[in-house]
Protein backbone atom coordinates (compact mmCIF):
# COMPACT_ATOMS: atom_id res chain seq x y z
CA UNK A 1 0.00 0.00 0.00
CA UNK A 2 1.35 3.84 -0.80
CA UNK A 3 1.82 5.39 1.83
CA UNK A 4 1.11 9.50 1.86
CA UNK A 5 2.71 12.80 1.89
CA UNK A 6 0.24 15.37 2.86
CA UNK A 7 1.19 19.13 2.25
CA UNK A 8 -0.44 21.08 4.46
CA UNK A 9 -0.70 24.57 3.29
CA UNK A 10 -2.00 27.13 5.37
CA UNK A 11 -3.06 30.39 3.37
CA UNK A 12 -5.02 32.94 3.34
CA UNK A 13 -6.63 34.07 0.23
CA UNK A 14 -7.19 31.87 -3.20
CA UNK A 15 -4.22 29.92 -4.76
CA UNK A 16 -3.72 27.46 -7.82
CA UNK A 17 -1.30 25.71 -8.66
CA UNK A 18 -0.67 27.52 -11.78
CA UNK A 19 -0.01 30.49 -9.29
CA UNK A 20 2.49 28.80 -7.54
CA UNK A 21 4.55 27.61 -10.52
CA UNK A 22 4.63 31.68 -11.43
CA UNK A 23 8.26 32.82 -11.23
CA UNK A 24 9.01 34.72 -8.09
CA UNK A 25 11.73 36.23 -6.47
CA UNK A 26 13.24 33.47 -4.39
CA UNK A 27 15.63 34.58 -1.67
CA UNK A 28 19.18 32.54 -1.80
CA UNK A 29 18.62 31.28 1.53
CA UNK A 30 15.55 29.54 0.64
CA UNK A 31 18.32 27.25 -1.47
CA UNK A 32 19.21 26.07 2.11
CA UNK A 33 15.36 24.91 2.83
CA UNK A 34 15.38 22.66 -0.67
CA UNK A 35 18.43 20.89 0.47
CA UNK A 36 17.33 19.92 3.64
CA UNK A 37 13.49 19.13 1.61
CA UNK A 38 15.41 16.78 -0.72
CA UNK A 39 17.07 15.30 1.97
CA UNK A 40 13.90 14.58 3.47
CA UNK A 41 11.73 13.72 0.55
CA UNK A 42 14.60 11.06 -0.88
CA UNK A 43 15.18 9.63 3.06
CA UNK A 44 11.48 9.48 3.97
CA UNK A 45 8.87 10.14 2.03
CA UNK A 46 9.79 9.88 -1.86
CA UNK A 47 10.03 5.74 -1.45
CA UNK A 48 6.42 4.29 -3.33
CA UNK A 49 4.71 7.88 -2.12
CA UNK A 50 1.92 9.76 -3.28
CA UNK A 51 2.00 13.82 -2.44
CA UNK A 52 -1.32 14.84 -0.78
CA UNK A 53 -1.38 18.49 -1.72
CA UNK A 54 -4.08 20.57 0.24
CA UNK A 55 -5.11 24.23 0.52
CA UNK A 56 -7.01 25.68 3.16
CA UNK A 57 -5.80 29.00 3.91
CA UNK A 58 -4.87 31.80 0.95
CA UNK A 59 -2.83 34.61 1.40
CA UNK A 60 0.39 35.29 2.66
CA UNK A 61 3.42 36.49 0.30
CA UNK A 62 6.23 34.66 2.25
CA UNK A 63 4.37 31.28 1.96
CA UNK A 64 3.32 31.55 -1.36
CA UNK A 65 7.38 32.41 -2.42
CA UNK A 66 8.35 29.36 -0.26
CA UNK A 67 5.85 26.72 -2.19
CA UNK A 68 6.77 27.72 -5.42
CA UNK A 69 10.06 27.11 -4.96
CA UNK A 70 9.56 23.92 -2.83
CA UNK A 71 6.28 22.45 -5.15
CA UNK A 72 9.44 21.65 -7.94
CA UNK A 73 11.50 19.20 -5.66
CA UNK A 74 8.60 17.62 -4.13
CA UNK A 75 6.45 17.10 -8.00
CA UNK A 76 10.09 15.09 -8.76
CA UNK A 77 9.63 12.50 -5.69
CA UNK A 78 6.27 11.48 -6.95
CA UNK A 79 2.76 12.55 -8.45
CA UNK A 80 1.08 15.14 -7.10
CA UNK A 81 -2.86 14.63 -5.26
CA UNK A 82 -4.69 17.54 -4.56
CA UNK A 83 -7.25 17.94 -2.02
CA UNK A 84 -9.52 21.05 -0.54
CA UNK A 85 -11.17 19.12 2.31
CA UNK A 86 -8.61 17.62 5.21
CA UNK A 87 -11.53 16.34 6.95
CA UNK A 88 -12.87 14.21 4.47
CA UNK A 89 -11.55 10.61 5.36
CA UNK A 90 -9.26 8.72 3.48
CA UNK A 91 -5.77 6.28 3.78
CA UNK A 92 -4.48 7.58 7.05
CA UNK A 93 -1.53 10.42 5.90
CA UNK A 94 1.64 8.85 7.11
CA UNK A 95 4.69 11.16 6.23
CA UNK A 96 3.41 15.13 6.38
CA UNK A 97 4.89 18.65 5.49
CA UNK A 98 2.95 21.38 6.59
CA UNK A 99 4.17 24.95 5.86
CA UNK A 100 2.81 27.32 8.16
CA UNK A 101 3.63 30.80 9.38
CA UNK A 102 3.12 31.27 13.38
CA UNK A 103 1.79 29.21 16.39
CA UNK A 104 -1.73 30.16 15.81
CA UNK A 105 -1.82 28.48 12.47
CA UNK A 106 -0.01 25.51 14.28
CA UNK A 107 -2.64 25.15 16.84
CA UNK A 108 -5.43 25.00 13.86
CA UNK A 109 -3.01 22.00 12.04
CA UNK A 110 -3.38 20.24 15.38
CA UNK A 111 -7.10 20.25 15.04
CA UNK A 112 -7.29 18.67 12.14
CA UNK A 113 -4.92 16.32 12.92
CA UNK A 114 -7.42 13.40 13.93
CA UNK A 115 -7.44 9.30 14.35
CA UNK A 116 -9.18 9.06 10.94
CA UNK A 117 -7.14 10.84 9.11
CA UNK A 118 -3.51 11.28 10.29
CA UNK A 119 -1.12 8.21 11.60
CA UNK A 120 0.17 10.03 14.95
CA UNK A 121 3.36 7.47 14.94
CA UNK A 122 3.89 9.19 11.53
CA UNK A 123 6.96 11.47 10.35
CA UNK A 124 5.88 15.09 9.90
CA UNK A 125 8.05 18.41 8.91
CA UNK A 126 6.44 21.72 10.03
CA UNK A 127 8.11 24.58 7.81
CA UNK A 128 7.86 27.58 10.03
CA UNK A 129 7.95 31.43 8.24
CA UNK A 130 8.00 33.26 11.07
CA UNK A 131 11.89 32.93 12.72
CA UNK A 132 10.14 33.75 16.12
CA UNK A 133 8.00 30.89 16.63
CA UNK A 134 8.53 29.42 19.80
CA UNK A 135 9.30 25.92 19.46
CA UNK A 136 9.37 24.45 23.24
CA UNK A 137 5.36 25.09 23.16
CA UNK A 138 5.10 23.93 19.40
CA UNK A 139 7.14 20.41 20.59
CA UNK A 140 5.05 20.04 24.34
CA UNK A 141 1.83 20.66 22.04
CA UNK A 142 2.95 17.74 20.00
CA UNK A 143 4.27 15.56 22.75
CA UNK A 144 0.95 15.68 24.58
CA UNK A 145 -1.05 14.42 21.49
CA UNK A 146 1.60 11.74 20.86
CA UNK A 147 3.46 12.84 17.61
CA UNK A 148 7.30 11.98 18.33
CA UNK A 149 8.60 12.19 15.42
CA UNK A 150 8.34 16.00 14.46
CA UNK A 151 11.14 18.32 12.63
CA UNK A 152 10.69 21.81 12.41
CA UNK A 153 12.36 23.91 10.16
CA UNK A 154 13.19 27.55 10.85
CA UNK A 155 14.10 30.50 8.71
CA UNK A 156 17.31 31.91 10.58
CA UNK A 157 19.05 35.38 9.21
CA UNK A 158 21.17 33.60 6.66
CA UNK A 159 19.55 29.63 6.23
CA UNK A 160 16.85 27.61 6.94
CA UNK A 161 17.37 24.92 9.91
CA UNK A 162 15.92 21.98 11.59
CA UNK A 163 15.23 21.48 14.90
CA UNK A 164 13.64 18.46 17.05
CA UNK A 165 13.30 17.80 20.74
CA UNK A 166 13.98 15.04 22.99
CA UNK A 167 11.25 13.76 25.60
CA UNK A 168 13.39 11.77 27.35
CA UNK A 169 17.23 13.53 27.87
CA UNK A 170 19.38 15.38 30.47
CA UNK A 171 17.67 13.12 32.82
CA UNK A 172 14.64 15.15 32.69
CA UNK A 173 10.97 13.66 31.78
CA UNK A 174 9.45 15.73 29.23
CA UNK A 175 11.76 18.07 28.17
CA UNK A 176 10.70 20.14 25.23
CA UNK A 177 13.79 22.06 24.47
CA UNK A 178 14.64 22.32 20.59
CA UNK A 179 17.84 20.26 19.57
CA UNK A 180 19.15 21.48 15.71
CA UNK A 181 19.24 18.28 13.94
CA UNK A 182 21.87 17.07 11.40
CA UNK A 183 20.18 17.22 7.53
CA UNK A 184 21.70 13.47 7.80
CA UNK A 185 20.25 12.68 10.47
CA UNK A 186 16.65 13.34 10.34
CA UNK A 187 14.05 11.84 12.68
CA UNK A 188 16.17 10.41 15.14
CA UNK A 189 15.03 7.65 17.34
CA UNK A 190 13.27 9.52 20.42
CA UNK A 191 12.05 5.90 22.33
CA UNK A 192 15.48 4.41 23.12
CA UNK A 193 16.67 5.66 26.67
CA UNK A 194 13.61 7.09 28.83
CA UNK A 195 16.01 8.36 31.58
CA UNK A 196 14.22 6.29 33.73
CA UNK A 197 10.97 8.12 34.35
CA UNK A 198 8.07 6.78 35.18
CA UNK A 199 5.66 4.60 32.71
CA UNK A 200 2.59 3.92 34.69
CA UNK A 201 0.51 1.04 34.30
CA UNK A 202 -3.14 -0.27 36.94
CA UNK A 203 -1.96 -2.64 39.76
CA UNK A 204 -3.73 -5.93 38.88
CA UNK A 205 -2.14 -9.23 40.05
CA UNK A 206 -3.68 -12.25 37.82
CA UNK A 207 -1.59 -15.66 38.31
CA UNK A 208 0.25 -17.00 35.91
CA UNK A 209 0.90 -13.41 33.82
CA UNK A 210 1.23 -10.42 35.89
CA UNK A 211 2.44 -11.44 40.36
CA UNK A 212 3.13 -8.05 42.02
CA UNK A 213 4.36 -8.42 45.18
CA UNK A 214 5.81 -5.64 47.87
CA UNK A 215 9.22 -6.09 49.18
CA UNK A 216 8.84 -3.19 51.56
CA UNK A 217 6.96 0.15 52.04
CA UNK A 218 6.57 1.23 48.23
CA UNK A 219 8.60 -0.78 46.45
CA UNK A 220 7.28 -3.76 44.40
CA UNK A 221 8.81 -7.22 42.71
CA UNK A 222 7.28 -8.31 39.42
CA UNK A 223 7.33 -11.52 38.21
CA UNK A 224 4.98 -13.95 36.07
CA UNK A 225 4.88 -14.36 31.81
CA UNK A 226 3.94 -10.42 31.46
CA UNK A 227 6.14 -9.47 34.87
CA UNK A 228 9.20 -10.93 33.20
CA UNK A 229 8.73 -9.07 29.62
CA UNK A 230 8.51 -5.93 31.08
CA UNK A 231 11.38 -6.57 33.37
CA UNK A 232 13.21 -6.87 29.83
CA UNK A 233 12.03 -3.69 28.99
CA UNK A 234 13.06 -1.86 31.74
CA UNK A 235 16.13 -3.06 31.19
CA UNK A 236 15.99 -2.42 27.59
CA UNK A 237 14.70 1.34 27.56
CA UNK A 238 15.99 2.20 30.61
CA UNK A 239 12.02 3.37 32.78
CA UNK A 240 10.54 2.38 35.91
CA UNK A 241 6.84 1.81 36.81
CA UNK A 242 4.13 3.35 38.42
CA UNK A 243 1.67 1.40 40.09
CA UNK A 244 -1.89 3.08 40.16
CA UNK A 245 -4.26 1.78 42.08
CA UNK A 246 -7.72 0.37 40.30
CA UNK A 247 -10.71 2.80 41.09
CA UNK A 248 -13.03 -0.59 42.12
CA UNK A 249 -11.13 -3.63 42.56
CA UNK A 250 -13.87 -6.28 41.82
CA UNK A 251 -13.80 -4.84 37.97
CA UNK A 252 -10.02 -5.96 37.49
CA UNK A 253 -8.92 -5.49 33.63
CA UNK A 254 -12.27 -4.17 33.19
CA UNK A 255 -14.88 -4.32 29.80
CA UNK A 256 -14.59 -2.51 26.70
CA UNK A 257 -18.15 -1.12 25.61
CA UNK A 258 -19.08 0.52 21.84
CA UNK A 259 -21.01 3.24 23.86
CA UNK A 260 -17.61 4.12 25.32
CA UNK A 261 -18.64 3.39 29.02
CA UNK A 262 -15.47 1.14 29.97
CA UNK A 263 -14.41 -0.04 32.82
CA UNK A 264 -11.27 -1.32 35.07
CA UNK A 265 -8.30 -1.22 34.23
CA UNK A 266 -9.58 -0.50 30.19
CA UNK A 267 -10.69 2.87 31.12
CA UNK A 268 -7.50 3.83 32.96
CA UNK A 269 -5.59 3.65 29.89
CA UNK A 270 -8.73 4.77 27.09
CA UNK A 271 -8.90 7.51 29.89
CA UNK A 272 -5.00 8.59 29.60
CA UNK A 273 -4.47 7.74 33.02
CA UNK A 274 -2.15 4.69 32.77
CA UNK A 275 -0.06 4.34 29.78
CA UNK A 276 -0.07 0.68 29.01
CA UNK A 277 -2.05 -2.09 30.60
CA UNK A 278 -1.19 -6.35 31.03
CA UNK A 279 -1.82 -9.20 32.75
CA UNK A 280 -2.26 -11.79 29.46
CA UNK A 281 -4.66 -9.11 28.02
CA UNK A 282 -6.32 -11.08 24.91
CA UNK A 283 -6.24 -9.15 21.11
CA UNK A 284 -9.78 -7.75 20.13
CA UNK A 285 -11.65 -6.17 17.68
CA UNK A 286 -13.42 -4.13 20.85
CA UNK A 287 -10.58 -3.36 22.52
CA UNK A 288 -8.16 -1.97 20.18
CA UNK A 289 -10.99 0.16 19.00
CA UNK A 290 -10.11 2.20 21.69
CA UNK A 291 -6.47 1.46 22.36
CA UNK A 292 -3.09 -0.15 20.45
CA UNK A 293 -1.90 -3.57 21.30
CA UNK A 294 1.68 -4.88 20.66
CA UNK A 295 2.26 -7.70 18.48
CA UNK A 296 0.77 -11.17 19.69
CA UNK A 297 3.42 -12.78 21.85
CA UNK A 298 1.85 -15.93 22.93
CA UNK A 299 -1.41 -17.82 22.82
CA UNK A 300 -3.35 -19.91 25.06
CA UNK A 301 -6.68 -22.02 24.24
CA UNK A 302 -9.86 -20.36 25.38
CA UNK A 303 -11.35 -23.63 27.57
CA UNK A 304 -14.51 -24.73 29.88
CA UNK A 305 -13.50 -26.17 32.92
CA UNK A 306 -16.29 -28.85 33.72
CA UNK A 307 -17.02 -31.29 36.53
CA UNK A 308 -15.36 -34.58 35.88
CA UNK A 309 -18.00 -38.30 35.60
CA UNK A 310 -19.61 -39.43 38.68
CA UNK A 311 -17.87 -41.52 40.65
CA UNK A 312 -19.30 -45.36 40.56
CA UNK A 313 -20.89 -46.71 43.49
CA UNK A 314 -19.77 -49.76 45.54
CA UNK A 315 -23.07 -51.29 43.94
CA UNK A 316 -22.12 -50.27 40.51
CA UNK A 317 -18.54 -51.66 40.75
CA UNK A 318 -19.93 -54.99 41.40
CA UNK A 319 -21.08 -54.67 37.69
CA UNK A 320 -18.00 -53.09 36.62
CA UNK A 321 -15.80 -56.25 35.62
CA UNK A 322 -17.43 -56.86 32.54
CA UNK A 323 -19.05 -54.96 30.25
CA UNK A 324 -22.89 -55.16 29.42
CA UNK A 325 -22.62 -58.17 26.14
CA UNK A 326 -20.32 -60.39 28.57
CA UNK A 327 -23.36 -59.95 30.91
CA UNK A 328 -25.42 -60.91 28.77
CA UNK A 329 -23.71 -63.71 27.53
CA UNK A 330 -23.16 -64.92 30.97
CA UNK A 331 -27.08 -64.56 31.74
CA UNK A 332 -27.72 -66.70 28.56
CA UNK A 333 -25.37 -69.56 29.27
CA UNK A 334 -27.10 -69.87 32.44
CA UNK A 335 -30.93 -69.76 31.17
CA UNK A 336 -29.55 -72.20 28.63
CA UNK A 337 -28.15 -74.62 31.04
CA UNK A 338 -31.60 -74.43 33.08
CA UNK A 339 -33.94 -74.76 29.98
CA UNK A 340 -31.78 -78.00 28.99
CA UNK A 341 -31.83 -78.96 32.52
CA UNK A 342 -35.67 -78.31 32.68
CA UNK A 343 -36.02 -80.13 29.11
CA UNK A 344 -34.06 -83.40 30.14
CA UNK A 345 -36.16 -83.64 33.37
CA UNK A 346 -39.59 -83.03 32.20
CA UNK A 347 -39.41 -85.36 28.66
CA UNK A 348 -36.43 -87.40 29.12
CA UNK A 349 -36.55 -91.12 29.62
CA UNK A 350 -35.33 -92.14 33.45
CA UNK A 351 -32.20 -93.99 32.03
CA UNK A 352 -31.34 -90.57 29.83
CA UNK A 353 -31.78 -88.32 33.54
CA UNK A 354 -29.44 -91.28 34.74
CA UNK A 355 -26.34 -90.43 32.54
CA UNK A 356 -26.44 -86.91 32.69
CA UNK A 357 -27.65 -86.31 36.22
CA UNK A 358 -27.10 -87.43 39.48
CA UNK A 359 -28.46 -90.41 40.47
CA UNK A 360 -31.80 -89.76 42.73
CA UNK A 361 -30.87 -86.14 42.95
CA UNK A 362 -33.41 -83.65 42.62
CA UNK A 363 -31.34 -80.32 43.12
CA UNK A 364 -30.04 -80.00 39.42
CA UNK A 365 -30.50 -76.67 39.53
CA UNK A 366 -28.71 -75.40 42.64
CA UNK A 367 -26.43 -77.32 42.12
CA UNK A 368 -25.44 -75.64 38.97
CA UNK A 369 -25.37 -72.38 40.87
CA UNK A 370 -23.44 -73.79 43.38
CA UNK A 371 -20.73 -75.18 40.88
CA UNK A 372 -20.44 -71.39 39.28
CA UNK A 373 -19.88 -70.30 42.72
CA UNK A 374 -17.46 -72.11 43.40
CA UNK A 375 -18.93 -74.65 45.80
CA UNK A 376 -18.44 -78.65 45.60
CA UNK A 377 -20.81 -81.63 44.70
CA UNK A 378 -20.23 -84.35 47.47
CA UNK A 379 -22.04 -86.93 45.12
CA UNK A 380 -20.69 -86.63 41.06
CA UNK A 381 -22.57 -88.18 38.19
CA UNK A 382 -22.00 -92.08 37.97
CA UNK A 383 -22.26 -91.64 33.74
CA UNK A 384 -19.18 -90.43 31.85
CA UNK A 385 -21.55 -88.10 30.16
CA UNK A 386 -22.65 -86.75 33.06
CA UNK A 387 -18.96 -86.11 33.97
CA UNK A 388 -17.71 -84.25 31.08
CA UNK A 389 -20.32 -82.50 31.21
CA UNK A 390 -19.63 -81.26 34.88
CA UNK A 391 -15.82 -80.66 33.98
CA UNK A 392 -16.38 -78.90 30.92
CA UNK A 393 -19.03 -76.33 32.91
CA UNK A 394 -16.68 -76.01 36.12
CA UNK A 395 -13.87 -75.07 33.84
CA UNK A 396 -16.07 -72.30 31.85
CA UNK A 397 -16.88 -71.08 35.52
CA UNK A 398 -13.35 -71.37 37.00
CA UNK A 399 -12.44 -68.76 33.79
CA UNK A 400 -15.09 -66.20 34.45
CA UNK A 401 -14.86 -66.27 38.38
CA UNK A 402 -11.35 -65.42 38.52
CA UNK A 403 -11.27 -62.75 36.12
CA UNK A 404 -14.51 -61.56 37.62
CA UNK A 405 -12.98 -61.66 41.17
CA UNK A 406 -9.11 -59.81 39.85
CA UNK A 407 -10.85 -57.15 38.08
CA UNK A 408 -13.50 -56.48 40.93
CA UNK A 409 -10.55 -56.18 43.58
CA UNK A 410 -9.32 -53.63 40.97
CA UNK A 411 -12.21 -52.07 40.05
CA UNK A 412 -13.49 -51.45 44.22
CA UNK A 413 -9.90 -49.87 45.06
CA UNK A 414 -10.07 -47.33 41.84
CA UNK A 415 -11.27 -43.87 41.88
CA UNK A 416 -13.42 -45.14 38.59
CA UNK A 417 -15.88 -42.39 37.10
CA UNK A 418 -18.51 -42.28 34.68
CA UNK A 419 -17.81 -40.46 31.31
CA UNK A 420 -17.86 -36.67 32.03
CA UNK A 421 -19.23 -34.19 29.47
CA UNK A 422 -17.08 -33.90 25.92
CA UNK A 423 -18.56 -31.91 23.78
CA UNK A 424 -20.16 -28.48 23.88
CA UNK A 425 -22.93 -30.01 22.33
CA UNK A 426 -23.46 -32.41 25.04
CA UNK A 427 -23.15 -29.69 27.59
CA UNK A 428 -26.11 -27.70 25.96
CA UNK A 429 -27.87 -31.14 25.91
CA UNK A 430 -27.11 -31.56 29.05
CA UNK A 431 -28.48 -28.00 30.07
CA UNK A 432 -25.38 -26.86 31.61
CA UNK A 433 -25.33 -23.48 32.99
CA UNK A 434 -21.64 -21.95 31.69
CA UNK A 435 -20.23 -19.39 34.19
CA UNK A 436 -18.50 -16.49 32.78
CA UNK A 437 -16.55 -13.52 33.71
CA UNK A 438 -17.30 -10.29 31.88
CA UNK A 439 -13.88 -10.24 30.17
CA UNK A 440 -15.14 -13.21 28.82
CA UNK A 441 -18.64 -12.38 27.20
CA UNK A 442 -16.99 -10.36 24.43
CA UNK A 443 -15.20 -13.55 23.32
CA UNK A 444 -17.81 -16.33 23.39
CA UNK A 445 -20.75 -14.20 21.74
CA UNK A 446 -20.13 -16.78 18.31
CA UNK A 447 -20.37 -20.03 20.64
CA UNK A 448 -23.09 -21.99 20.46
CA UNK A 449 -23.35 -21.80 24.75
CA UNK A 450 -23.66 -18.40 24.97
CA UNK A 451 -27.29 -18.25 24.95
CA UNK A 452 -26.48 -20.88 28.40
CA UNK A 453 -23.88 -18.17 30.01
CA UNK A 454 -24.80 -16.28 33.65
CA UNK A 455 -22.03 -13.61 34.12
CA UNK A 456 -20.47 -13.57 37.59
CA UNK A 457 -18.46 -11.42 38.95
CA UNK A 458 -14.74 -11.63 39.34
CA UNK A 459 -14.83 -11.91 42.99
CA UNK A 460 -16.74 -15.23 42.70
CA UNK A 461 -14.84 -17.24 40.05
CA UNK A 462 -12.91 -19.06 42.12
CA UNK A 463 -16.36 -20.23 44.15
CA UNK A 464 -17.67 -21.47 41.22
CA UNK A 465 -14.39 -23.15 40.06
CA UNK A 466 -14.33 -25.24 43.08
CA UNK A 467 -17.54 -25.73 42.56
CA UNK A 468 -16.56 -27.99 39.37
CA UNK A 469 -14.71 -30.25 41.38
CA UNK A 470 -18.24 -31.97 42.70
CA UNK A 471 -19.04 -34.69 39.65
CA UNK A 472 -23.27 -33.45 40.30
CA UNK A 473 -22.20 -30.01 39.62
CA UNK A 474 -24.40 -28.91 36.10
CA UNK A 475 -21.98 -26.13 35.36
CA UNK A 476 -18.95 -24.88 33.77
CA UNK A 477 -16.89 -22.38 33.98
CA UNK A 478 -15.11 -20.06 31.51
CA UNK A 479 -11.19 -19.62 31.43
CA UNK A 480 -7.75 -19.44 29.69
CA UNK A 481 -5.56 -22.74 29.39
CA UNK A 482 -2.93 -21.22 31.48
CA UNK A 483 -4.86 -20.09 34.22
CA UNK A 484 -5.82 -23.50 34.53
CA UNK A 485 -2.66 -25.13 34.16
CA UNK A 486 -1.25 -22.92 36.85
CA UNK A 487 -4.07 -23.80 39.49
CA UNK A 488 -3.59 -27.41 38.51
CA UNK A 489 0.66 -27.20 38.75
CA UNK A 490 0.10 -25.20 42.83
CA UNK A 491 -2.88 -27.34 43.55
CA UNK A 492 -1.77 -30.80 41.78
CA UNK A 493 -1.70 -33.06 45.33
CA UNK A 494 -4.85 -31.68 46.24
CA UNK A 495 -7.19 -31.14 43.51
CA UNK A 496 -6.69 -30.52 39.54
CA UNK A 497 -9.71 -29.07 37.02
CA UNK A 498 -10.93 -30.61 34.10
CA UNK A 499 -11.15 -28.73 30.93
CA UNK A 500 -13.66 -29.61 27.88
CA UNK A 501 -11.50 -31.81 25.29
CA UNK A 502 -13.02 -29.98 22.38
CA UNK A 503 -11.38 -27.43 21.26
CA UNK A 504 -12.84 -23.97 20.85
CA UNK A 505 -10.50 -20.85 19.94
CA UNK A 506 -6.71 -19.41 21.30
CA UNK A 507 -6.34 -16.34 22.59
CA UNK A 508 -3.69 -14.34 21.33
CA UNK A 509 -2.09 -12.38 24.15
CA UNK A 510 -0.41 -8.88 23.69
CA UNK A 511 -0.23 -5.58 26.09
CA UNK A 512 -2.55 -2.48 25.58
CA UNK A 513 -1.56 1.04 24.95
CA UNK A 514 -2.98 4.44 24.99
CA UNK A 515 -4.47 4.90 21.47
CA UNK A 516 -1.79 6.11 19.01
CA UNK A 517 1.23 5.77 22.35
CA UNK A 518 4.36 7.21 20.55
CA UNK A 519 6.08 3.59 22.74
CA UNK A 520 4.41 1.14 21.03
CA UNK A 521 6.64 0.68 17.79
CA UNK A 522 9.77 0.70 20.19
CA UNK A 523 8.42 -1.60 22.14
CA UNK A 524 7.02 -3.82 19.48
CA UNK A 525 10.59 -4.03 17.28
CA UNK A 526 11.98 -5.61 21.29
CA UNK A 527 8.97 -7.46 21.93
CA UNK A 528 9.43 -9.08 18.58
CA UNK A 529 13.35 -10.08 19.19
CA UNK A 530 12.29 -11.34 22.73
CA UNK A 531 9.94 -14.00 20.74
CA UNK A 532 12.15 -14.93 17.97
CA UNK A 533 15.08 -15.31 20.19
CA UNK A 534 13.02 -17.64 22.34
CA UNK A 535 12.91 -15.73 25.66
CA UNK A 536 9.56 -15.64 25.30
CA UNK A 537 9.31 -19.39 25.42
CA UNK A 538 11.59 -19.46 28.11
CA UNK A 539 9.56 -16.91 30.84
CA UNK A 540 6.24 -18.95 30.21
CA UNK A 541 8.18 -22.41 31.33
CA UNK A 542 8.99 -21.01 34.48
CA UNK A 543 5.31 -20.56 35.52
CA UNK A 544 3.39 -23.23 33.12
CA UNK A 545 3.74 -26.74 32.19
CA UNK A 546 1.49 -28.72 29.86
CA UNK A 547 1.84 -31.99 31.97
CA UNK A 548 -0.23 -30.52 34.70
CA UNK A 549 -3.23 -30.44 32.41
CA UNK A 550 -3.99 -34.11 32.53
CA UNK A 551 -2.03 -35.77 35.71
CA UNK A 552 -2.48 -39.26 35.90
CA UNK A 553 -3.06 -41.15 38.58
CA UNK A 554 -0.79 -42.39 41.04
CA UNK A 555 -0.72 -46.36 40.96
CA UNK A 556 -0.69 -47.58 44.51
CA UNK A 557 0.50 -50.90 45.87
CA UNK A 558 -2.52 -53.24 46.93
CA UNK A 559 -4.05 -51.66 49.96
CA UNK A 560 -6.78 -53.25 52.31
CA UNK A 561 -10.53 -52.76 51.69
CA UNK A 562 -12.25 -50.75 53.49
CA UNK A 563 -16.35 -50.52 54.39
CA UNK A 564 -17.29 -48.38 52.17
CA UNK A 565 -15.87 -50.22 49.21
CA UNK A 566 -17.41 -53.43 49.77
CA UNK A 567 -20.47 -51.64 50.56
CA UNK A 568 -21.89 -53.43 47.26
CA UNK A 569 -21.39 -56.83 48.49
CA UNK A 570 -22.88 -56.05 51.97
CA UNK A 571 -25.66 -54.29 49.77
CA UNK A 572 -26.31 -57.62 47.34
CA UNK A 573 -26.46 -60.13 50.48
CA UNK A 574 -29.21 -57.56 51.78
CA UNK A 575 -31.38 -57.37 48.90
CA UNK A 576 -31.02 -61.67 48.79
CA UNK A 577 -31.77 -61.55 52.48
CA UNK A 578 -35.03 -59.23 51.59
CA UNK A 579 -36.14 -61.27 48.55
CA UNK A 580 -35.48 -64.75 50.91
CA UNK A 581 -37.71 -63.12 53.20
CA UNK A 582 -40.50 -62.10 50.72
CA UNK A 583 -40.27 -65.75 49.41
CA UNK A 584 -40.64 -67.30 53.00
CA UNK A 585 -43.51 -65.33 53.92
CA UNK A 586 -45.31 -65.86 50.31
CA UNK A 587 -44.80 -69.54 51.26
CA UNK A 588 -45.78 -69.51 54.57
CA UNK A 589 -48.99 -67.71 53.40
CA UNK A 590 -49.74 -69.99 50.70
CA UNK A 591 -49.00 -73.28 53.05
CA UNK A 592 -51.83 -71.43 55.35
CA UNK A 593 -54.27 -71.06 52.37
CA UNK A 594 -53.33 -75.14 50.85
CA UNK A 595 -54.40 -76.12 54.67
CA UNK A 596 -58.09 -74.27 54.95
CA UNK A 597 -58.86 -75.55 51.52
CA UNK A 598 -58.07 -78.96 52.20
CA UNK A 599 -60.06 -78.63 55.69
CA UNK A 600 -63.15 -77.10 53.44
Amino acid sequence: MLRIVAIMIFLTQSLTISKLNKKNSIPDSIENLGLILKRVMDSFYCEESTIDLTTINKKDTEIIETLAYILPIIEKCSSVRISSDIKKKSRKKFNNIAVIKDKMEFDKFLKLVTNENFDYRGFYTIIFTDKNIKLESIFAQAWKISIPNLNAIIKSSYSWKVFTYYPFSNEICGNFMPYEVDINFLFPQKITNLQQCKLKFPKLNYYPGLIIKEISNGIYSLSGIDGDIVKELMVNFNFTIKFLKLPREEERWGVANDNGNHTGAIKMVVDKEADFMLGLMALTLLRVKFMDSTTSFISFPFVLITPRGQEFNSFQKLFRPFTLIVWIFLIVSFLFGFLFIFIVRKFGSDKFKKKLFIENHRTSYLNMINVFLGGTLYILPSKSVGRMLLATFILYCIVMRTIYQGLLFKYMQSDDRQQPVMTVDELIEKDFIVYMQPVYVEHSKHMKFFSKRKVIKDSEVECYQQRTLDASFKGAVTSSLDEVLYVNMQNYKNFTYRVLPEYLYSFNYVIYFQKNSPYLNAFNEKISLFKSAGLIDYWVSKYLNEAYLNIPEEVSEPRKLNLTQLQGGFQLWLAGCCVSFIIFVVEVVCGKTSKKKRRK
